[in-house]
């Protein structure tokens, strides 16, 4: 069967964090966001320092998005789109094969998964694990958290760097809705801490809870 990989964010923090691949732990992703220009601009590297994406603004209502170092910019809002009907959480983006992928739970309190319809009906070819208390032996809360993960399916490789493009933005967004507030690009960026020491920090940070 084809093996999933897991994209393990440090810190769980999608404007600034590094993504390493969970059976090795060699480094995949660099992700870094520059606020002193006129528009925030997120920038993904891989491993070997090329720009895989950036993206400039601060929602998907202004988001600039470029894929490589010299590609043509284009409006996220084209490329992500929302599903029509209010109540659907649903966003799709196509592949240049022109296939169709589907994040779901675009939405406060929902973890986003993906899926294509072209690859396999109702796989899920993505799927988001937000950080969590590691539990004790008698059931009781560590001060130890799993990292945050993306796990991706095998048959989602050839369009890895689509999958992390569109999740960084997706999610960066649904935190700060989640958040509720009007810092929450600079606050609702950040998920649940890696210790509960940094959970203490964060809590005074923060104007909402964490993810």
């Amino acid at each position: 069967m084809p093996e999933a990989t897991d994209l393990v964010f440090k810190p769980n923090n999608v404007l600034n964090t590094k993504i390493f691949d969970g059976r090795d732990g060699k480094l995949l992703y660099e992700v870094t966001t520059e606020t002193g220009k006129p528009k925030p601009t997120t920038i993904v590297k891989g491993a070997d320092g090329q720009v895989v994406a950036s993206w400039e603004g601060r929602d998907l209502r202004s988001h600039k998005l470029r894929f490589g170092s010299s590609g043509s910019p284009i409006s996220a809002r084209a490329w992500l789109k929302k599903s029509r009907n209010p109540f659907s959480s649903n966003v799709t983006f196509d592949d240049p094969s022109g296939r169709t992928f589907k994040w779901r739970g675009f939405a406060a309190g929902f973890s986003l998964a993906l899926y294509c319809d072209s690859i396999e009906k109702d796989k899920c070819i993505a799927r988001f694990h937000k950080s969590n208390p590691v539990p004790n032996e008698d059931g009781s809360k560590s001060s130890k958290m799993t990292h945050a993960k993306l796990v991706l399916d095998e048959t989602g490789k050839d369009v890895q760097d689509m999958v992390i493009a569109s999740f960084l933005m997706l999610e960066r967004d649904r935190r700060g809705n989640e958040q509720g507030n009007e810092t929450g690009y600079r606050d609702g960026v950040l998920g649940r801490p890696d210790t509960a020491a940094g959970a203490m920090l964060l809590s005074g940070a923060m104007s909402g809870p964490g993810l």
